[in-house]
């Protein structure tokens, strides 16, 4: 699966209203549709499918295909009906990526069949180009036919219940959406964009979400302003809300009297759509204009080894340092826990107890949450040495990052030598299982006697305290409750905690006998825009020295007592004053893009790793488009090829139709000294079960006399024998001719070869 964060009703990147666009294979269930969209935790996750049957639009001209995919929209709670912004924003993923020939697409969803038009900008260079990392890519954009959301009379006796919901705002008119919202019109858009609703409030109104909505400004270029709050659906405020439009277009066009507005989005980022209603089909068209955020992202959950579990983190490596402002925009575009930053110190001195001299990769690490930087992130810091270890980045079991605390270090820690503990199977290959500990500084506790502890046990609901204790370094409360249990059970007042002095709170108590741990603990920490952190390495650098003293080791098991869960091991090292933080990572997914850039851009259908783990293998397969051509003229950027995270690089594509061939390939590896091995015998090995794979899926498409870009990488029924005929697309080429005996996992290979010069051969 591949993610891109994009942003929409926007030119400008974080601004608009954030989306994931995920694009999938084949369909996945429910709830793992809604647990990714939780680890996300952006407005809305949509998932794109791609039907491999596309049918003949009855209107398109001449009986021309449209591309269609599945399309599903989650917020992070539940599965919603219709969502525009979404909608945007997966349409220009498509659009931008290659992966479709047409301007228009459409969307089998919810709420019916939904089309998406690209609609070029005028003709002038500075209105439809812009410069994306130096190069120049056309403006466009997108317009969206949606169904009109009809509109209900509401009684009016609801006026002041609604209106102490909006802090008191006078309401001018009051209607309920046929989708179970309030529409709220007030007196002015300047009233919409300077309100501060009561959330908690309209989480008890009896409708799904409430859209505030008000007549813009005189000579500010909108006909008028709107809002939507939906805290029930997971997101307090969606900030650009299409979907919503389909129902003030109607509200609107009766007060304004026409059809065609320019509406503004005024939540804090703000947003552009432009609405034409359709009264007498029904519809209404949104046009606006999206933007990738960034490309190239990791997201991991540390302190776990199961995906959705854990505390995820974003990991950006990045190839240069980024101004802080920028770096913050991005954590909050994320808007998880932490998001991380690593940019590689390129001349690294040697450590002084390096053994024989050896060099240990040293990286840049910042760390963001939504809201602000910190200086230790445990969470963060294991995500990103979890990254760079499977990466094949690196070549050393130990990584140094520079940071505001510090040279902190972290190893690698290899199971033992049982297969079950030492490998694990992702996407049907092996991966060595292994640990990963940091070396972090202890942090002091110091007493807190000037607290009021019965303000902090209220924030707690109630909950007893036993002792109470302050970190000397981010000014954290260190509560001990009477259990373990108490601590997982807890139900706090965020609201207060915002209160409370410091930071955050961290509470913790002992584990429940026969748990297999030492302490359970919760890190609370809303001032910097996470409710709470699900598993807080640096809180156990204050944690270790306090339990440690109270049960007199320095070895200790402890419980991240979240909904989400996590382990920490820990050594309290208390001569040197350090903690040393033991967990596992999961990667839950990467971008194709690092290797799209690889390839000099070129638009990536699949990507596999050979079982083996050596090479890294991306598919153009294409019906309509002689792919084995792209294979043959690529231009490869040699020096990124070295930095991927494989021994090399495999691209392979069907051979253009009357060639004799099957599919062309070609493979670098400059890690082994070879820019490019001409004719590489053993990546047939890998190729032959990939295109059995492939060819029956073209087949079919071809004998439905399809044109359109099959995605083709498909699960198939077992053939015993399969043969097929290559053309190795290097400049100097080859022809290999290849049977795969699946029974027996064999692959044959054929070919002839040429004596150079006898004496010494060359062959």
């Amino acid at each position: 699966m591949a993610k891109k964060p994009v942003d929409a009703f926007t030119n400008s990147a974080f601004k608009g209203n954030p989306a994931a666009v995920c694009s999938l294979e084949e369909e996945r269930e429910e709830e793992w549709l809604k647990t990714v969209a939780g680890e996300f935790n952006m407005p809305v996750t949509c998932y794109l499918t791609r039907m491999t049957e596309s049918e003949t639009h009855p209107d398109s001209p001449n009986g021309t295909l449209i591309t269609r995919f599945r399309l599903r929209w989650f917020s992070p709670v539940t599965e919603v009906q219709l969502c525009g912004h979404a909608t945007l924003a997966a349409t220009h993923a498509l659009f931008t990526s290659g992966l479709i020939n047409s301007n228009t697409i459409e969307f089998l969803t919810l709420s019916g069949v939904l089309t998406a038009k690209k609609v070029a900008e005028d003709e002038k260079l500075s209105d439809a180009t812009e410069f994306r990392n130096g190069e120049a890519h056309q403006c466009f954009s997108i317009e969206l036919d949606f169904p009109v959301v009809p509109l209900i009379d509401f009684d009016s006796v609801e006026f002041s219940s609604i209106s102490n919901v909006l802090n008191g705002a006078s309401i001018i008119d009051l209607k309920k959406t046929a989708a179970d919202d309030f529409l709220v019109e007030l007196p002015s858009g300047k009233i919409v964009a300077d309100l501060q609703p009561q959330f908690d409030e309209i989480e008890k109104c009896a409708a799904r979400g409430v859209i505030v909505t008000g007549v813009a400004p005189p000579g500010s270029g909108f006909d008028f302003y709107s809002r939507f709050f939906y805290p029930k659906l997971g997101v307090r405020e969606d900030v650009v809300c299409g979907s919503a439009h389909c129902a003030l277009a109607p509200h609107w066009s009766k007060k304004l009297g026409k059809s065609d507005f320019v509406a503004y989005a005024a939540s804090p980022r703000g947003g552009i759509v432009n609405v034409h209603l359709d009264e007498q089909n029904k519809r209404v068209l949104l046009r606006g204009k999206a933007v990738t955020v960034m490309e190239g992202s990791l997201l991991v959950d540390a302190f776990t080894d199961s995906a959705f579990k854990g505390n995820p983190a974003a990991v950006c490596l990045l190839e240069e340092e980024r101004e802080e402002e920028w770096l913050q925009a991005v954590a909050r575009e994320f808007n998880i826990s932490e998001t991380c930053y690593l940019t590689r110190i390129t001349e690294s001195e040697t450590p002084p107890d390096s053994p024989n001299g050896t060099l240990t990769p040293r990286f840049h690490l910042r760390w963001f949450t939504p809201v602000a930087e910190v200086k230790l992130c445990g969470h963060a810091t294991l995500a990103a040495s979890h990254a760079l270890f499977t990466s094949g980045l690196i070549n050393s079991n130990t990584i140094e990052f520079l940071t505001l605390s510090g040279v902190l270090t972290a190893k690698r820690v290899p199971g033992d030598n049982k297969l079950l503990d030492t490998t694990e199977f992702q996407n049907g290959e092996a991966h060595e299982r292994f640990s990963i500990e940091l070396d972090f500084p202890a942090v002091a506790l110091t007493e807190s006697n000037s607290i009021d502890i019965s303000s902090i046990s209220i924030a707690l609901n109630g909950a007893s305290i036993i002792d109470l204790k302050r970190t000397t370094t981010e000014d954290d409360l260190v509560v001990l409750l009477p259990s373990g249990k108490i601590v997982a059970d807890l139900q706090p007042q965020f609201d207060e905690i915002q209160k409370c002095p410091g930071r955050g709170v961290i509470i913790t108590g002992v584990a429940p006998p026969g748990s297999g741990f030492d302490f359970y603990s919760r890190f609370f920490c809303p001032k910097l825009g996470i409710p709470e952190d699900p598993v807080c390495g640096s809180a156990h650098c204050a944690l270790a020295p306090y339990w440690s003293k109270k049960m007199g080791k320095s070895d200790l098991v402890a419980y991240a007592a979240s909904p989400r869960g996590g382990i920490v091991k820990l050594h309290l090292d208390d001569q040197k004053k350090r903690v040393l933080l033991r967990g596992k990572a999961v990667t839950v997914m990467e971008e194709l893009s690092s290797i799209s850039n690889v390839l000099n851009g070129a638009s990536i259908i699949d990507r596999k790793k050979t079982a083996a783990d050596d090479f890294l293998l991306v598919a153009f397969w294409r019906v309509e488009l002689p792919t084995g051509k792209i294979v043959a003229d690529l231009q490869p950027q040699f020096d990124e090829i070295e930095k991927c995270a494989a021994r090399g690089v495999i691209v392979t594509g069907v051979a253009p139709p009357g060639s004799g061939f099957d599919f062309y390939s070609r493979f670098f590896y400059p890690k082994l000294g070879v820019r490019e091995d001409v004719v590489c015998g053993s990546a047939h090995c890998a190729l032959a079960p990939l295109e059995q794979k492939a060819r029956q899926e073209r087949l079919r498409c071809i004998c439905g006399n399809l044109s359109l870009s099959i995605y083709i990488i498909i699960i198939h029924g077992r053939y015993i024998d399969y043969v097929v005929s290559l053309v190795q697309a290097s400049p100097r080429g080859g022809i290999v001719n290849v049977h795969l005996d699946e029974q027996n996992q064999r692959v044959l290979l054929r070919g002839k070869a040429v004596t150079v010069m006898e004496g010494s051969l060359l062959v």
